[in-house]
């Protein structure tokens, strides 16, 4: 056999063997996103929900992305990584039976009436502070986006402005954020893992729909500097959950169910660059309020939420 060949074929199975128990070794997740950097990250949300109201099916379709610019404007001298997103392009398609909507920033000629709120959330700048377990320490920028988003819709009988603001800052403020985004970035293991290693979260989760869900996550591969993560969780009611309110309605969810999905995880950065979950719930929502009798309706949602880094 040539000489030649004989060198690059023990050099591919020294590369090769190299890779191979690189992939083996234990890893411990950190934050490092360098000073400076810039990126695009899409985050999408697809919702299909049903409520049983009075015997008969109410079916809403719920679609949205947001396109985002990310930049990172600090690392502070304790490691914490301060993130400005600046909201670019904001797609949505809501389809139940009172009415529909479709909003898409970039495309105005398509946008239908009632969806000019969303025009306030296109340019919104959100600010966010992470420490190096990749935990959100605080976030803002919420608020105003609500406050703007309010300021657009259109009166409704008996609840003011300001009724309005206090109710969906409830929601979508920086506080109920921070609570949802706080359980989304928290999934590091708090030690080094290797490939079939797994580890376990317990999370509360505060907004519409509170719950308690326990997540199991487990390291599958590592292959060209990412790390592939299985996610399988169960979702069950918080049972101190005293509902939402919502323009003079209270809501109280009451379901369960599971979630599966997969992570990317960047090696080099601890950031993750992809990610898809589905989360399959049922049980009922009680509804109240002054103009309506209260009553339990049978509910069932499948919300799949997806994530890449462009």
């Amino acid at each position: 056999m040539n000489t030649r060949l004989i060198q690059i074929c023990l050099a591919t199975i020294i590369f090769s063997t190299m890779l191979a128990c690189k992939s083996q070794q234990a890893i411990q997740y950190k934050l490092n996103l360098p000073q400076n950097t810039s990126f695009k990250y899409s985050t999408s949300q697809e919702s299909d929900v049903n409520v049983e109201v009075m015997g008969q099916n109410q079916k809403t379709i719920n679609e949205q992305t947001f396109i985002m610019d990310y930049t990172v404007k600090e690392i502070a001298s304790n490691g914490d990584t301060f993130l400005e997103a600046i909201i670019e392009h904001v797609k949505v398609n809501q389809i139940n039976p009172m009415a529909s909507m479709v909003y898409d920033s970039k495309e105005p000629s398509k946008n239908t009436a009632g969806s000019e709120m969303y025009d306030y959330i296109v340019g919104t700048t959100v600010m966010s502070q992470l420490n190096k377990n990749g935990e959100l320490v605080s976030i803002s920028g919420f608020d105003t986006m609500v406050d703007k988003m309010v300021e657009k819709m259109p009166e409704v009988p008996m609840i003011s402005k300001d009724q309005m603001k206090e109710s969906m800052r409830t929601q979508f403020g920086d506080e109920s954020m921070s609570n949802m985004f706080s359980n989304i970035y928290k999934i590091y293991p708090n030690k080094a893992v290797k490939v079939g290693d797994s580890w376990s979260k317990k999370d509360t989760l505060a907004g519409t729909v509170e719950a308690i869900i326990n997540t199991t996550y487990t390291l599958t591969s590592r292959k060209n500097g990412k790390s592939y993560i299985d996610v399988k969780g169960t979702v069950a009611p918080n049972p101190k959950s005293k509902g939402t309110e919502m323009m003079g309605m209270r809501m109280k969810y009451n379901l369960s169910g599971s979630q599966v999905g997969t992570i990317v995880i960047d090696e080099a950065t601890g950031w993750a660059d992809e990610n898809e979950i589905t989360q399959k719930l049922s049980g009922s929502v009680q509804m109240s309020g002054e103009l309506i009798p209260t009553m339990d309706s049978k509910m069932e949602m499948q919300t799949t939420s997806r994530a890449k880094k462009l």
